[in-house]
């Protein structure tokens, strides 16, 4: 079990399409430094179809931000709404938090609200939501060591516009992967790396990324391929995805 560095709660909110989070740090953190960005990652992969698991399809899945201020010196909260995700998705929003206090930004307490959680619950499970089946490609995953190669093949020939879709979906996958949303007891909240080996190849038809020093598990690509999917279903077909 990841034991956190801060105090963390969480509260009913209704409507459940509703969630708000504020954090209250110990020193006051500048905006202009950019601390909050992986914020923001796990915002866009969340929009994306990202953080639906298993449970939610990828079209379906959603999460808007709709706020974000300093309360006070030292405490910020951000709003979100059409909130439509996998529980587990909080234990990844606690994951980034767990990043920003020991990346310096140190937190005492953040209150997540949110009508995610079972009522007899009090924080969410510590488990990664998995990938939404079935899948409208086929999909293979044979990654056994520190080194990746993604492959994506697409069913014709994409334009620059879907293209670049494809391009800013795995910028944002990446930096959640990269500021520990993905941790788990394997790989816990400090010790996430995962590098891009070289510049990604896109093509028209089909991507490729090369990733080294990969400190993310199974699920952290169940979470790109929901992506992939909702990407496909909006108009970008995909034949095969590769993880090797």
């Amino acid at each position: 079990m990841i034991e956190r560095p801060f105090k963390i709660s969480h509260r009913p909110l209704i409507p459940p399409t509703r969630l708000e989070l504020v954090v209250a740090f110990e020193t006051p953190v500048p905006e202009q430094d950019h601390p909050f960005i992986p914020l923001e990652y796990f915002q866009e992969v969340a929009a994306l179809g990202g953080l639906g698991g298993e449970s939610i399809p990828p079209t379906q899945s959603s999460l808007q931000r709709t706020g974000h201020g300093q309360l006070s010196n030292n405490t910020w909260q951000w709003r979100y709404e059409a909130v439509h995700l996998h529980p587990s998705s909080l234990f990844i929003l606690e994951n980034v938090l767990h990043d920003l206090h020991l990346e310096g930004h140190r937190i005492q307490h953040a209150t997540i609200s949110s009508g995610l959680l079972p009522s007899q619950r009090q924080a969410p499970e510590q488990v990664l939501p998995f990938a939404y089946e079935p899948l409208p490609f086929e999909y293979t995953f044979e990654a056994d060591s520190t080194e990746a190669l993604i492959e994506v093949d697409f069913v014709k020939e994409q334009g620059p516009e879907s293209l670049q879709s494809f391009a800013a979906a795995w910028w944002s996958w990446l930096g959640l992967v990269q500021r520990g949303g993905f941790a788990e007891e394997h790989f816990p909240p400090g010790t996430m790396k995962t590098y891009q080996a070289r510049d990604p190849l896109i093509h028209p038809h089909g991507l490729q990324f090369f990733l080294e020093d990969v400190t993310a598990g199974g699920e952290a690509f169940d979470s790109l391929v929901n992506i992939l999917h909702g990407l496909h279903l909006r108009g970008a077909p995909i034949d095969s995805v590769l993880v090797c």
